[in-house]
């Protein structure tokens, strides 16, 4: 094939890369094109789909490679040799001019013999040892091994509309004469899902802040959150602000939010957002790890309609874009304590009748209704949401027509869960709670 020798090495580059960094892989993979700027976009789409497909199987590529007893210079080379013969349907003779070269054609013909049963679910599935636990203690086998295959497959790219500047069918509308192809979401009334990559952020409706990046899952969380225009809001743990400006949306620009996270570098990226989304009520906080709601104006402890606290967590439920974290070490121990503090934290912002929302981009219990849990155990004048939508709420409507069940969990008792196998978003938690 020609080029075959060029990708080969541009993958083992970037793999080594990828694996070697402690940021998130879409981040090396972004500088390395950067510093090789002669490679076409075809040569960096077939690079990036090689790469990315290696980090989502390592365990599996890397368990391949020892079975076979084959005798690699690299360990790099041999997992992307492993991944081209088995998932891309190279053959051999591609190699040529490789350092996989001399020994290709015996890991061809181990491939051609091989038994898929030498694998152990874990291997299948590629979960690191820390997660295959966790998940085999909370679901059955076949739950189990349809959210791990899940988690193998790439993220879809959702889109939300800006009320503020379009509805749904608008921006839908615009971005189909601008050439792109999209879907209306499932779930999310606002939400749109890209069928085909592309670079939306050089769109004209992204210029013209008619939406932001958010996957459909993530809308839904702030969604529940359900803030009314004129409202106290505080987004507890914002990051760079993807939930806030949902949030401000909702409030229809009216109100008070509050942007808060303990770095104080995440904040900054929310200006220019709110700047292209064409929203003014948005003030930043910057949280002391160690004061908590005390970094806030006293006036307020107590005093806020509604808090959103996007917890730090695993981020398991994100696997299908952030390929590499599973690989990374995590002590669910101090994250759950972490997030209970959070959590304890946040409700002396809450009013009397206020709202507290507590949600992660995780499936693990213990790291969601553990926490919430104990949290309500300690604090008796909290309590979840029952009830608290009209069956006739439109975002509730449309979440019904796709799924009856989870609608009846959000409405009954305040909880979203959401995971890639069953719902096509990333997987995520969510309870609304109530201060009595």
């Amino acid at each position: 094939m020609r080029y075959s020798r060029t990708r080969f090495m541009q993958a083992v580059d970037l793999l080594g890369e990828v694996l070697a960094a402690s940021e998130p892989a879409e981040r090396s993979v972004e500088k390395f094109f950067r510093r090789n700027k002669q490679m076409g976009s075809k040569d960096r789409r077939s690079t990036s789909d090689i790469v990315y497909l290696c980090v989502r199987r390592k365990l599996e590529l890397e368990t391949l490679v020892k079975l076979s007893g084959v005798s690699a210079p690299s360990n790099i080379e041999a997992i992307v040799s492993i991944g081209l013969l088995r998932y891309f349907d190279w053959l051999p003779a591609y190699f040529k001019d490789t350092n996989a070269a001399p020994y290709i054609a015996s890991l061809s013909l181990y491939l051609s013999q091989l038994n898929d049963d030498v694998l152990g679910l874990a291997e299948k599935l590629n979960l690191p040892n820390w997660l295959f636990q966790a998940m085999r203690s909370q679901f059955d086998e076949q739950g189990l091994i349809d959210l791990g295959l899940a988690l193998l497959q790439p993220a879809e790219v959702d889109i939300r509309a800006n009320t503020l500047v379009n509805n749904q069918a608008q921006l839908l509308s615009a971005l189909k004469k601008q050439g792109v192809e999209i879907e209306a979401a499932r779930f999310a009334e606002t939400g749109l899902r890209v069928a085909k990559r592309g670079p939306l952020q050089n769109s004209r409706s992204f210029r013209q802040g008619g939406f932001e990046f958010q996957d459909e899952g993530s809308q839904l969380v702030s969604w529940l959150a359900h803030p009314e225009p004129g409202q106290l809001v505080v987004d507890y743990c914002a990051g760079a602000g993807g939930k806030t400006l949902h949030l401000a949306e909702l409030m229809r620009n009216k109100g008070r939010l509050i942007a808060a996270d303990v770095q104080a570098n995440r904040l900054a990226r929310l200006t220019p957002r709110l700047t292209r989304a064409k929203i003014n009520i948005v003030e930043t906080q910057v949280i002391d790890e160690k004061a908590g709601a005390a970094s806030f104006d006293p006036n307020l402890i107590g005093k806020v309609d509604c808090v959103l606290i996007d917890a730090p967590c695993s981020g398991v439920g994100t696997l299908r874009r952030n390929v590499g974290l599973k690989w990374t070490s995590q002590n669910l121990e101090a994250l759950t304590a972490l997030q209970s503090n959070i959590l304890e934290s946040a409700a002396q912002l809450v009013r009397p009748g206020g709202v507290l929302v507590y949600a992660t981009c995780s499936f693990l219990h213990d790291e969601n209704q553990c926490v919430v849990d104990l949290f309500l155990s300690k604090n008796k004048h909290f309590m979840r949401s029952q009830n608290w939508i009209s069956s006739s709420d439109s975002g509730l409507a449309r979440i019904r027509g796709v799924d009856a069940v989870l609608a009846k969990q959000i409405q009954s008792r305040g909880e979203l869960v959401l995971r890639p196998d069953l719902h096509g978003t990333d997987g995520f938690y969510a309870q609304r709670l109530e201060r009595i």
